[in-house]
């Protein structure tokens, strides 16, 4: 791995395994946390708030 990932930068490459799409899947899930919480209504990507909706639901609960 630690091979690929400095033969990607010498290279100039995007590796196999960058972040951009664990972040896209991370935003994905956490459009489904919001969209459940409003009820099922269809959720905008981007998301405007970033923030962990669960988070915020435990913080409403007063836990």
């Amino acid at each position: 791995m630690y091979r690929e990932l400095a033969r990607d930068l010498e290279t100039n490459t995007e590796p196999p395994r960058s972040g951009v799409a664990g972040r896209r899947a991370l935003e994905m899930i956490l459009a489904i946390y919001q969209s459940h919480k409003e009820e099922g209504r269809r959720v905008a990507l981007p998301l405007s708030d970033q923030r962990h909706p669960l988070v915020e639901w435990r913080n409403s609960s007063g836990s």
